[in-house]
């Protein structure tokens, strides 16, 4: 049966046990790179952002908080005629104001909702966030890739590469630059060239490739469903609704894997551009990939890393399983941070924050070296 089917995907592989690795010594931090994600519906005072802000006001001038998208829900920017403008203005500025009150640096990418969740319109909305926060933040923080572009954005975090990409443009065929505008490259070919262009270019060095759409995912754009959502499917309307629909519950999650859904990671255009991106990263894989998208915090290991995070406000969580190459997932708000050391090696560590605002690392490891040689 197709519920039993659903089951068994989300239970995934072993769930290996890996050692944390030493805290970094005074001093041997070069710089951090804070990576949160899907942070665009907070609450006033939201715990996960009051943390970001303690833990970027540690070494402000060696820290950079890149957002993963989704800066705005439910739909971006709305013009300023809007009803809805002076919440999502208000959205928008308690993420930035965290960084900016911090004394860090930092930098935005688009999501599918900065977009409008695709619907027409989502070209003008990216640009409005794009302008919102360069009069907002004086500098600090920049949305990129600026003006609806694809990217990719080259950006420096101390010896830390920054590729960033604007992947709904993938998502948004006839209201997106496309070939003939001026961005630097606007079509998939010109995407892939430069992406092989700025990997080859910087094979000594740690590169970290930041775009709001995962290339793997075990949780539910990624057709991962957990027991709950199959058994229990109202409960995703009201946390009280445990009316037991297994066969109907099971329908959601098959209607999802058909590849109906264009932000899931079985639609054509999704395909497409996973293709697209295998193509690019095969010869000289970056070091890690981090992205926003599903609402969990997921490491999995290979070459490159990729790392999930899109839990940047409290209560925002999906069901998180595990393929064989997972290291760590949860549902837990938080982020993940990279620290560039002095003897040449990234450290990534999880970071969970509780709803009192506390922290704990939740995971760590060493990704390697200074780069691919």
């Amino acid at each position: 049966m197709a519920w039993i089917a659903g089951l068994l995907a989300c239970m995934g592989g072993p769930r290996p046990v890996t050692a944390p690795v030493p805290v970094p010594a005074p001093g041997s931090v070069i710089h951090t790179v804070l990576l949160i994600g899907d942070a665009g519906a907070p609450a006033p005072g939201d715990p996960v952002l009051s943390a970001l802000e303690r833990a970027a006001s540690g070494a402000p001038s060696r820290t950079t908080v890149v957002f993963l998208g989704d800066n705005i829900y439910p739909a971006g920017l709305p013009a300023a005629s809007s009803p809805d403008r002076a919440e999502s203005e208000r959205r928008l500025r308690q993420q930035l104001d965290a960084v900016l009150r911090s004394g860090a640096t930092g930098y935005l990418i688009p999501g599918n909702h900065d977009w409008l969740k695709n619907a027409p319109g989502g070209w003008e909305a990216v640009r409005r966030q794009e302008d919102f926060i360069r009069g907002h933040a004086a500098g600090r923080l920049e949305l990129l890739p600026g003006g609806g572009c694809p990217g990719p954005e080259v950006r420096d975090a101390g010896p830390i590469r920054l590729v960033l990409l604007n992947t709904p443009w993938w998502f948004n065929a006839g209201d997106r630059p496309e070939a003939g505008s001026t961005c630097l490259a606007d079509t998939p070919e010109e995407i892939e060239g430069s992406l092989r262009n700025i990997l080859a270019a910087n094979a000594g060095r740690p590169v970290i490739l930041a775009g709001h759409h995962p290339l793997a995912s075990a949780s539910e754009h990624g057709g991962r469903f957990n027991l709950r959502q199959h058994l229990f499917p109202l409960t995703e309307l009201a946390s009280w609704a445990w009316l037991p629909l297994p066969i109907v519950g099971s329908l959601y999650p098959a209607y999802r894997a058909m590849g109906f859904a264009s932000q899931d990671l079985s639609s054509g255009t999704y395909t497409s551009y996973r293709e697209m991106m295998d193509r690019a990263l095969r010869d000289r894989p970056p070091l890690l990939m981090a992205s926003g998208h599903e609402h969990t915090l997921q490491v999995m290991e290979g070459s490159p890393w990729l790392v999930v995070s899109g839990t940047g406000y409290f209560g925002h969580a999906s069901p998180a399983g595990w393929f064989d190459n997972t290291r760590y997932a949860s549902s837990a708000a938080g982020w993940v941070r990279l620290d560039a050391l002095t003897d040449g090696r990234i450290r990534m560590a999880v970071v969970e924050v509780g709803a009192d605002g506390g922290t704990r690392e939740a995971f760590s490891t060493y990704l390697g070296g200074r780069g691919r040689e």
